[in-house]
């Protein structure tokens, strides 16, 4: 029985020791600076190969006055080359 109440004090004592020293290497409680409910960017389909990916992360183009983007440079010169005017 003394053996159990000693591993029971040792283990609590372990743990306590050990939230104190990791205190301090926590990660801020903060994910996001964006306000709770606020979405940070949007999720938009490229025209060339339909992957998804964030707006922010996609290569714009102006093509007759309708604002284009794609996920990366070899979609937007695929769509460039095949709407070529000859």
């Amino acid at each position: 029985m003394k053996l159990l109440i000693l591993l029971v004090v040792g283990y609590f004592c372990f743990r306590a020791i050990k939230n104190w020293l990791m205190a301090g290497s926590r990660p801020p409680d903060e994910v996001s600076s964006t306000p709770a409910g606020e979405i940070d960017d949007v999720m938009i389909q490229d025209p060339v190969c339909g992957v998804y990916f964030p707006k922010g992360n996609g290569i714009g183009l102006q093509y007759k006055g309708e604002e284009l983007f794609f996920c990366s440079q070899e979609c937007k010169a695929k769509y460039v080359h095949s709407h070529k005017e000859t």
